[in-house]
Parts: C-alpha cells; sequence; structure tokens
C-alpha cells in the first residue's frame, strides 16, 4: 500500500481524505496555502513523532513529519514493512511495549526510512493518511478488558483486576521557573517509592501499568534524560536522569502522584508539610489540596461511578491543566497520553475495520484516544488564577452561572484561597480591554458555560489585569493555548452577563451587562446550491482574519473560529445544516463541524463553509429558502448537456459511437442532415476534439444557413473556437442576441472576453455563472477554471480564486501544464494578499515543472517580487528578465516583458537598450490596444535625450549613432529642427566634422524649405570648409540658393563662396566676389587669398586695411590689431618694400614696445647690417613671428566659444 503523506497546512478541517478518481469538483482544500497572508492557514499542529497505541480490537501505530512524506506499507512473511523516503522522525524502540499483543521487536534500517515489526498473528493491514500523519492499523487483534471500577471515596490502593494488559496511566510535565514538574494521573490512588542512584532516578508503583512517557519527551528541559519504563510483577517503574545537583521530591494529589525535581543553581521548591485540615492556609503544600469529596456526589451514587474522562466544562479538573488538584502551577501544560483502559471515552470509538479509510477511529473524545490521530496539539491552558468556583458545562448560551453544588471532586480541589468576588448589581457593567499594536480580528461568543474571547494574532493576556477589571462579574479567566499566529481567553461569568464590543483605536473592549448574546450587526448566511465546487455556504463578510481552529478542552472537539475586522458583525439567528451548525455570535463567526469533511476559509471577499469530496449537504429546507431568496432570477439556464453529448454510458467504444454519427450524416436526408452534423459536431466537442467540431460547423454554415443564427449552433461554435483560442470569434458567437439570456453562454463569453485582456473585468460574470462547470468533464472544467481563477485574481476576489483554482484540481486528469497553471495562479493569489514568501515559493514549483509557458511567467513574477521586496537589484532583474526573451514568444507574456526591460533600462539610464526593447514592443504588437502609449514614451525619450539634454552625456559618437538608429522618433516641425541643431553643434565643437555634415544634409534634404533651409546651407558650407571639402562645399551652397536674402546672411554666403573657390585654386573668381566689399571679414578674406596665393604686395595692401592708426598716447594697440601688424610688416619684407617697412618700423614700434609684440616686429622690420639682408636669419625668425590671422581660423576660433548655428 502506497501514499502520499501531506502536512496538514492545506486546508482548514478535521481531517483530510485521499482525493477519489472522477471528483467532480472538490471543495478548497489548499485555502490555507492560497491564503498565507489572509487567515486561511491552519498552523501545523503536532510535532514529529512516533505514537502506538492498542484499542479494543486493533492496534494503532501513527508516524508524524513536519513535511509530506511518501510511503510504502505492506505485510511480508509475517513481518510488518514500512518504508518511507524520510527518516522516522523519532524513538520506536517503545512500539513493542505498547503493542506487546501484536508485535515482538522492531527492527529501524541504517538509514532509518526502514521499520520492520514481526507479527505475533494474522492481523490485517489498514493504512491511510489522516491529521499530519501516516496512520497504520493491525486489525484482529484482542479486546483490552476494562478493571472494575473503584469507589470515589477509596483512599487506600487496591490491588487492579487481572486484564490482559496494563492499564494506561496519562503522564504530563509542566516547565516551571524553579523546578520541574511531573504528573502521573492514576485513575486510583496507589502506593509509591522514590529511590535515586545519583543523578538516576526511580520512582516505583505498587500497581503495574503503561506510563505514557512518550508523549513528555519534548517537553523536558536539558538535563532530563534517559526515560524508561517497566511493568510486571504486580509494580510499574519509572526511571530518569536528572541534571547534576537537582533535588527530588514527589507528593500525592487525590489519586495522583507528583514528582517535583528542583533544578540546580535555583532554590528549592517551598517545602510542602501535610495539613490535618481543610482549613490550612492557601500556601499549604499539594498534599493538602486532595479535600473531602462533595457531598452531592456522594448522594447521587456517584461514588461508585467511573470517573469520566472529560470534566464537566465548567470543572478546573486536573485533566484540564487548570492549576487546582495537583497544585500544577499555573504555567502548566498538559500533553495528552492514553488514558487508562478502566476509564471509559464520553462516545465510544468505531471499529476501525468498520469504518471508511478516511474515517478511523477518531470520534472518542478520550485524549489517549485522539492523541495519536489528530494533528491538532491540545490547548495549552497558561497563568489563570481563578477567582471562583467555576461554571458547570451546562451553563446556559446567554451567561446564566451553573450551580456550584454540580461540581465533581477535582473542582474543588486546590481552589485558590482568595476571596470570593462581591456579587454583581443590578445594571452593573465592566470593560475588559484587549490592547494590540496593529489591526487585529475579534471573535465573542458562548461555549459550553464560557465565554470566549478570540484574536487572530497572538499576545500573552494581563490576565491579572484582566480579573481586577472585571471583579464582580467575571468568576474564572485563563488563556487557552490555541497556535503561535492566535490569542483565545475563556472565562465564566456571572449569570446573565453577556458582552458589547467597542474599540478605540487598536484598543479592543467587551463590556460585560446584563443583555441577551447578540450580535450588533447579523451576518447572512447564504446557502448557494451552485458553485463550482458544489452547494456551499457563503458568509458575505469583509476584513475577515485567520482562520482559527480550536479544540474545546472540556468537550474535545474542534471547531473553527472566524475573527472579524468589523465590529459588532455577529452570527443571529443560530442556523443549523446537516453537517455544520453556526451558533450565535457577539461577534465574528463559529462554526461546528458534524463532519470531517468540512473546511472553512476566509479571503478579502467574503467567507466560505464547503466540503472536501463533493459540495455540503443541505437540507430540503435550506434549498427551499435559497429558491424564494433568488426568486425572479432562477437557477443558471444551460444550453449545453456535455454527459449526455461523451455518451458516456454507452457500451460502444469511442470510435464505434463516430462511426455511427458520420454515417447518420451520410444517410440523413436533406432535411435532417443539418441536425445530424449538429449531433456530430456536440460529440467532438463534448470529447475534446474541438478542430473536428469547427469543421463540422463549418460544413453547417455553408450548406445549412437557416441554423446559423439558432442559439445552439452559435453557442457550440463560440465554445469551440474558445477552445482553439479564437478568442474573438468566440466573443461574436457567444454574443448573439439568441444567446442574451443563457447564463451558461455568457459563461463561455466571459471566459474568451477574458483571455483578451482586462480579465479582471469579467471576474464578476464568472464568478456568477461558474455553476455551469459542476457537470463539465475535465477536460472542459480544467481551462475554463484557470481562465477564471486568473480572473478572479486580477479582480482581487479571492474567494472565487480559489473556488476556480480548487475547480481546476483534479489529480487524475490534471496535465503537467495543468499543475504549472495551477501554481502559478496559487503564487499569484498568494502575493496578492500579502504572502509573499509562500508565492515565491509555489511560482519556483512551476518554474521546475515541464509547462515552459508557465514556468516562463512563474520565473518573471517571481523575479519581480524579489526586486519589489529588495532582494534582488535592477541589474540582476534585469539579466533574470533578458534570459526569458526567448524562453516564451508572442502574447501578452513577451509584450509585458520587452516593455518591462525598457522601463528598466530607462530607470537605469541605458537609453538605447531602453529604446530597443520598446521599439521591438511596438513593432510586433502593432494590432495590441494601448500600443500608441508604448511608441509615445519612445518619442519621450528620445526628447529626453536629444532637446533636454541627456545625450550630453555620452560620447558624442555614441549619441549621434544613437541619433541615427532611431531617426524615426525625430519630431516634425521645429521642435525636430531644434534636436537636430543641437545635435549638430556639439557635433562641430567637437570637430566631429564628417557625422555633423550628414545629419545637416538629411535636414535640407527633408525637412527645410525656403529662408531656414538657405540659412542652414550656409553652415553646411562652413562646415565642409573646416572639412577642407571647398567642392562639397560650393555644391552645398548651390543647392539652398534662396532669394530675397537677408543682406547678413547674403554676404556671409559671398564669404564663404569666396573661400571655397579660392581653396579650389580659383583665386580671379574668389577675389571678384569680394570687390567692392568693405566688410572686415571681406578685407581678411583677401587678405588670406592673396597670402595663401603668396600675392606678398596684394597681401600687405589687404591687410592695411585692417591695421588702424597708432593709438594716442600710451595707448597699447589691441591684441587683434597687434598680430595684423605684424601680419602686415611680414608681407611687406617678403614682397621686399623696405622702404614701406622702415616706416612702418618708425611708426608703431614704440605702441609695441613693452609688450609680448615689440620682438616679433623688432625681428621683422629690423634695418640690415652693411646694406645687405641676411636672407636665412629673416627667413627664420619670420616663420617664429607669422602669426596670420586667417578667416576660417576665426571661424574656429567663434565655434570653440559658440554654436555652429549662432553664424547666422
Amino acid at each position: 500500500m502506497t501514499g502520499l503523506h501531506r502536512s496538514t497546512t492545506s486546508g482548514l478541517r478535521l481531517s483530510r481524505r485521499r482525493p477519489t478518481a472522477r471528483t467532480a469538483l472538490r471543495a478548497l482544500v489548499v485555502a490555507g496555502l492560497l491564503l498565507g497572508g489572509l487567515g486561511g492557514v491552519a498552523p501545523a499542529l503536532a510535532a514529529p513523532e512516533v505514537v502506538a497505541t492498542a484499542h479494543d480490537g486493533y492496534g494503532r501505530m501513527v508516524f508524524r513529519w513536519d513535511d509530506p512524506v511518501r510511503y510504502t506499507v505492506e505485510i511480508q512473511s509475517g513481518n510488518l514493512v514500512a518504508e518511507f523516503d524520510a527518516p522516522v522522525p523519532a524513538d520506536v524502540a517503545l512500539v513493542p511495549s505498547r503493542l506487546d499483543a501484536y508485535v515482538d521487536t522492531v527492527r529501524v534500517s541504517g538509514d532509518r526510512r526502514t521499520v520492520t515489526l514481526p507479527l505475533k498473528d494474522d492481523f490485517r493491514l489498514k493504512v491511510f493518511t489522516l491529521g499530519g500523519g501516516v496512520v497504520i492499523d493491525l486489525l484482529g487483534g484482542p479486546e483490552l478488558a476494562a478493571p472494575a471500577p473503584t469507589p470515589r471515596d477509596t483512599t487506600d490502593s487496591a490491588p487492579a483486576p487481572a486484564t490482559s494488559a496494563p492499564a494506561a496511566v496519562r503522564v504530563r510535565t509542566g516547565n516551571h521557573d524553579t523546578f520541574q514538574r511531573i504528573v502521573f494521573d492514576w485513575p486510583r490512588s496507589v502506593g509509591h517509592e522514590m529511590t535515586r542512584d545519583g543523578t538516576r532516578l526511580t520512582l516505583r508503583f505498587d500497581q503495574p501499568a503503561r506510563l505514557g512517557v512518550d508523549a513528555i519527551l519534548s517537553d523536558l528541559p536539558d538535563g532530563f534524560t534517559d526515560l524508561g519504563t517497566q511493568s510486571g510483577d504486580g509494580s510499574s517503574v519509572f526511571q530518569m536522569t536528572v541534571p547534576e545537583g537537582a533535588n527530588a521530591r514527589t507528593f500525592e494529589s487525590g489519586p495522583k502522584v507528583v514528582l517535583d525535581v528542583t533544578l540546580p543553581d535555583d532554590p528549592p521548591a517551598p517545602a510542602v508539610p501535610p495539613q490535618d485540615s481543610a482549613e490550612a492556609p492557601a500556601q499549604a503544600a499539594p498534599e493538602a489540596e486532595a479535600e473531602a469529596e462533595p457531598e452531592t456526589e456522594a448522594e447521587t451514587g456517584a461514588e461508585t461511578a467511573p470517573r469520566e474522562e472529560t470534566p464537566p466544562p465548567g470543572a478546573d479538573a486536573a485533566d484540564t491543566d487548570a492549576p487546582v488538584d495537583t497544585g500544577l502551577a499555573p504555567d502548566e501544560r498538559e500533553i495528552p497520553v492514553d488514558a487508562p483502559a478502566t476509564e471509559p471515552a464520553t462516545e465510544p470509538e468505531p471499529e476501525p475495520g468498520a469504518a471508511p479509510e478516511d474515517t478511523a477511529p477518531q470520534t472518542n473524545t478520550d485524549p489517549a484516544d485522539t492523541s495519536d490521530v489528530m494533528p491538532e496539539e491540545r490547548p495549552e491552558v497558561l497563568p489563570a488564577a481563578l477567582t471562583d468556583a467555576p461554571d458547570d458545562g451546562g451553563a446556559p448560551e446567554d451567561g446564566g452561572a451553573p450551580d456550584d453544588s454540580a461540581m465533581t471532586e477535582d473542582a474543588g480541589d486546590g481552589a485558590e484561597d482568595v476571596a470570593p468576588p462581591s456579587p454583581p448589581t443590578s445594571g452593573s457593567f465592566v470593560s475588559l480591554g484587549f490592547p494590540w499594536d496593529q489591526p487585529t480580528a475579534g471573535a465573542v461568543f458562548r461555549r459550553a458555560g464560557y465565554l470566549w474571547v478570540v484574536f487572530d494574532r497572538f499576545q500573552e493576556v494581563d490576565l491579572d489585569l484582566l480579573r481586577r477589571s472585571g471583579r464582580g462579574v467575571v468568576r474564572t479567566i485563563e488563556q487557552v493555548r490555541v497556535g503561535p499566529n492566535s490569542t483565545l481567553v475563556r472565562m465564566t461569568t456571572a449569570p446573565g452577563y453577556n458582552p458589547s464590543l467597542r474599540r478605540d483605536g487598536l484598543l479592543w473592549v467587551v463590556d460585560l451587562m446584563q443583555q441577551p448574546l447578540r450580535p450588533e450587526r447579523p451576518i447572512e448566511v447564504e446557502p448557494q446550491l451552485q458553485s463550482p465546487v458544489g452547494s456551499r455556504l457563503l458568509l458575505p463578510v469583509v476584513e475577515g482574519g485567520r482562520v482559527v481552529p480550536v479544540r474545546d478542552p472540556e468537550l474535545g472537539d474542534q471547531f473553527f473560529v472566524l475573527p472579524l475586522i468589523q465590529l459588532g458583525h455577529g452570527v443571529y439567528p443560530a442556523r443549523s445544516f446537516p453537517e455544520v451548525t453556526l451558533p450565535v455570535t457577539a461577534q465574528g463567526v463559529v462554526v461546528i463541524p458534524h463532519s470531517d469533511r468540512i473546511e472553512m476559509r476566509s479571503s478579502r471577499s467574503g467567507a466560505e463553509i464547503a466540503a472536501a469530496d463533493g459540495g455540503l449537504t443541505l437540507s430540503e429546507e435550506d434549498t427551499r429558502l435559497q429558491t424564494l431568496s433568488t426568486l425572479g432570477e432562477g437557477a443558471l439556464k444551460q444550453i449545453f448537456d456535455v454527459p449526455g453529448w461523451r455518451r458516456e454510458d454507452d457500451t460502444m467504444s469511442f470510435h464505434e459511437v463516430l462511426q455511427d454519427l458520420q454515417y447518420a450524416v451520410a444517410v440523413a436526408p436533406e432535411s435532417r442532415r443539418g441536425q445530424a452534423r449538429l449531433e456530430l459536431a456536440r460529440y467532438y466537442f463534448a470529447n475534446g476534439y474541438a478542430p473536428e467540431a469547427l469543421g463540422v460547423l463549418r460544413a453547417i454554415g455553408e450548406e445549412q444557413v437557416e441554423m446559423v443564427n439558432t442559439a445552439a449552433f452559435r453557442a457550440l461554435r463560440g465554445a469551440t473556437n474558445f477552445l482553439m483560442h479564437r478568442n474573438g470569434e468566440a466573443v461574436d458567437d457567444l454574443g448573439h442576441p439568441s444567446l442574451i439570456d443563457v447564463d451558461e453562454a455568457a459563461f463561455w463569453r466571459a471566459a474568451a472576453q477574458s483571455r483578451l485582456g482586462h480579465a479582471g473585468l469579467q471576474a464578476s460574470v464568472l464568478e456568477a455563472t461558474g455553476g455551469v462547470l459542476e457537470t463539465y468533464p475535465p477536460d472542459l472544467r480544467i481551462p475554463l477554471s484557470l481562465v477564471a481563477a486568473e480572473a478572479a485574481i486580477e479582480a482581487g476576489d479571492d474567494l472565487a480564486a480559489n473556488t476556480f483554482l480548487e475547480a481546476a484540481r483534479d489529480p487524475e486528469f490534471n496535465t503537467t501544464h495543468d499543475e504549472a497553471a495551477i501554481k502559478y495562479l496559487e503564487g499569484n493569489l498568494l502575493a496578492s494578499t500579502g504572502a509573499f514568501e509562500a508565492a515565491m515559493a509555489a511560482w519556483r514549483e512551476a518554474e521546475i515543472g515541464q509547462s515552459r509557458f508557465h514556468a516562463a511567467r512563474a520565473t518573471k513574477a517571481r523575479l519581480d517580487m524579489e526586486y519589489d521586496l529588495d532582494l534582488i537589484g535592477a541589474d540582476e532583474l534585469i539579466a533574470g528578465l533578458e534570459g526569458l526573451r526567448f524562453a516564451w514568444r508572442g502574447g501578452d507574456f513577451e509584450y509585458d516583458l520587452l516593455r518591462e526591460l525598457g522601463d528598466l533600462y530607462l530607470q537605469e539610464g541605458r537609453y538605447g537598450d531602453s529604446l530597443r526593447n520598446l521599439r521591438l514592443a511596438a513593432s510586433y504588437f502593432q494590432e495590441r490596444p494601448g500600443v500608441e502609449e508604448l511608441t509615445e514614451t519612445m518619442r519621450q525619450v528620445f526628447d529626453t535625450l536629444f532637446l533636454d539634454g541627456a545625450a550630453n552625456d555620452m560620447p558624442p559618437l555614441k549619441a549621434i549613432a544613437l541619433f541615427d538608429e532611431f531617426r524615426e522618433l525625430t519630431p516634425t516641425g521645429n521642435k525636430g529642427d531644434e534636436m537636430i541643431r543641437r545635435l549638430a553643434d556639439r557635433l562641430v565643437s567637437v570637430d566631429l566634422l564628417d557625422p555633423a555634415a550628414g545629419l545637416l544634409e538629411r535636414q535640407i534634404r527633408y525637412r527645410l524649405r525656403g529662408l531656414e533651409r538657405t540659412r542652414v546651407g550656409a553652415r553646411l558650407a562652413l562646415v565642409y570648409l573646416l572639412n577642407r571639402q571647398p567642392g562639397n562645399a560650393l555644391e552645398a551652397l548651390d543647392k539652398t540658393r534662396f532669394a530675397p536674402l537677408p543682406e547678413r546672411l547674403e554676404r556671409q554666403r559671398r564669404h564663404l563662396r569666396a573661400r571655397a573657390l579660392a581653396d579650389t585654386d580659383d583665386v580671379p573668381a574668389a577675389i571678384a566676389l569680394l570687390e567692392n566689399d568693405s566688410s572686415e571679414d571681406a578685407r581678411v578674406l583677401r587678405a588670406e587669398i592673396h597670402w595663401r596665393d603668396r600675392n606678398w604686395a596684394q597681401a600687405a595692401q589687404a591687410l592695411a586695411e585692417l591695421v588702424p592708426a597708432p593709438p594716442p598716447g600710451d595707448a597699447e594697440l589691441p591684441e587683434k590689431d597687434a598680430f595684423r601688424l605684424i601680419d602686415w610688416a611680414t608681407a611687406l619684407t617678403l614682397a621686399g618694400d623696405e622702404t614701406a617697412v622702415s616706416l612702418l618700423r618708425e611708426r608703431y614700434f614704440d605702441v609695441l614696445e613693452g609688450t609680448p609684440f615689440q620682438d616679433a616686429f623688432d625681428l621683422v622690420t629690423a634695418t640690415p647690417e652693411a646694406g645687405l639682408i641676411d636672407i636665412g636669419s629673416v627667413g627664420g625668425k619670420i616663420r617664429q613671428a607669422e602669426k596670420f590671422r586667417s578667416y576660417l581660423t576665426a571661424y574656429r576660433d567663434r565655434l570653440r566659444e559658440d554654436r555652429l548655428s549662432a553664424i547666422n
């Protein structure tokens, strides 16, 4: 027998059944997983352990792990062999002693994965998973004989009658600040003796028993080791090693034996002298806590009845961990183990052989019988000093207090010596405050004589403060441990006192006054007969907290509590259904299940009560009320009969039926052929052959035109188009007027529409009509449910999302693609509720699945989440997303991926990569709605680069390359021209003349007209001249002619042409263009042309026009003029005009004296010695002094300080 044990974190219910084949739609068994942050998770309630227990007629072993474990269990040659895929979590050495009627020994393999037990007889085997454990039952064992009951007032030990196995004695422990307490719960008084040998302690009892020490092993502190027990020869022995230096003592409290071990380096436990009087002070030792039995029990014959294992709810017996009859400290916790065989359970345990596999004995409220199968821990009672005798379990729901005379003996043992509170006066009330530091949901209700207050967050409650606040009304109060994420406080009150709720900020206040138990705003309980998971109960609550599973310490049953943040919302009146009861509450919701199938889950959109393996059982009255409540709406109107169309009950094979239908089409008369074809198309559709069905429907459309506009045809063709992912055509068909009132068509239409985008808008329709899925086979139900679940998640409808995800789960039919899709959607749902770690875990499972599509989606979702949580940086996110570029192509995935990469690159300042990804998205998905926004984003990025100056931070070559790559983004009009102007200016400023010329050429060719074209043509000509391309400069000037021109622009273009002509050796034409032009630029240009032509006389004449007369007085000649004076002198010298040189020296020497130009001028104009000029010396000095300022040099200087566009 093989199986997979799953942990209880997948749902909230009493036990879990293994999924059955062909389950139509199971309830939402993974609500806890999906709603981790919302409150749908049941905490793991059992630690790893191995438990063995002998029952009447069978023996049971329970193996528990933290995580799911696969197993194989079988009987081979008289041996029970259990193999697990994880090591056995605890010691199994005690199994033979616990099951001595079934096995002799136990063997464990070296890797602790295989357990072998030789069997004593031919037992039958039953194996199942239940409540978080793998349960192995050996059926056909001996019945357990119970010893004769002992009267309660018997104080002397009496020998137990012979039995087939020793009685089981419960053992529990409590951790205290200065000592460790261990309590042996004997059903009657026994003699005992304690001895020590160093650190080894031995406690011998004078009656045989099976001492249940297994349950306390994990709760003992360090130093308490090597626990062992023996039983036989009329006695039983308990042994344990204690820490060095520890002291130990024992005492009796009624029939119980208490062992206290004082921890080393701590003061010893207080001495406990025996007391002879019931009037001893409250500080008396626990030995004195056993008081006389109440007379009421003796009068009613209680002395002859066996003591019940479960005390009345109001009784604070030792069995309920209250700090009474055994002297246990208030923080002591009971560890449940096997109950004594002499004590009957409150309900008979069913025979395992007669129980279904998932309902093996588990209804017994005896802790001994439930501890080895239930995954939940017994509630732990935290410190609570009781201020009065507890109420009886039969207290009325309205808060009436029971009669104290009904208390059992344990209720009176050890009551604290606290003065009883004064009785409340009429009309008085008290207020109990529960402060929190964050929003917290609460529930308040009555059960079994107690008032319960439950919150979905944990804190240690100040019970002393509550006790003082409730004086006169609150009689007892205690905190019960229900898990790490919840707080439960229960109390008994004076008769007639019930709660009202209010809040002051984050403080919850419970006002207790004489009033009926009622909520301020009753919650509507809505039976829903049709849903994707069958019938269920819906509660339209918002701000629901975490569902809290609670095991009643008194009654032993488990129920669910849903705390709410909304104040005053509770259940009234009480509602009862065949499988659940919802009692009246002042706040929140309480669900008492009558079946182990029941599950409850909470989400942002409401709460749901459902059942596994089929819908919740609702009575005829529920059905009638639901019908009346929906009068006018009616049941869902359907048009498909998919089960009938599949012909599952037909004895013929698929192909045989298909051949019959094809033959029917072939032989049908013309008047019947359309209908015969429709039957064939339906058969194809219902059996998952969508392409074939569409082909038949196309033939009907061509030949039986009269059928095209019928509801039957349109619905079938629309659904078939959906299965073919032709969603647009599906929406058209399913929106036909003939289907306007058909719910089933509305569901399919919404599913198709959701695939086209904005799925969340279709969620309400899908949820309202989703009940149609209940009759669909898996190959239709699963894909539709996945689409609907994704829409619900996008809309934030957690309850509907869970419902559709559960409808999609079908282990027998789910493909690997389905499994990956479910995990991916589970992650999305968890992320939407804030359970980020669980969401990423679900996505990782999808990533390793066999679906490339959903693996890619899950990877992207996980990477985005890790980035949002600052677990990875932008570079890691970009690298991860780039790795998905080719994981899946097309559709929303690739579009979203490219767009996100574009945004990330832009965020990181990588403009080129951003534009490339955005351009790919815009070009691949041109028909996609909203793609215009993507193009606009690209334009904005381009503007940022070349208008706002972001490109200035790039190397110029990279900037022009990026501009050329995305030239199509250049805006039209002045904005685009300005962009080009700025870029050209920058290129010229760094002497990148070729790319600048190309930029201006394209602007002239494609963008400019008229005067502006002529202006830019002059700039282009200058760039060509600077780049020594005079021919291109002349061409640029020729093709940008325009008339008339402003005088300044016309003169600039003439000068540029003259220089270009001169550079092409056409000096006469160049000089002719400058004739009659007396502007400074013309004079400089003439001088430059003659200088380059070595016409020194003409150059000197042109330069003479540029040099002003000597300034008067001591004024200096401007630098520019000084340079031109030296150029003039140089030209005269090279022209051999000595007279002119002498006159020039005489006129300007004093002006240049003392300036940086004096030496150069002196050199050039010096009189030659002996009447001869040393030509070699003059040439060298001229080369040193020559500083001729050409026309283009002046332009270069201007462009270094200004922009190209500034020249005109």
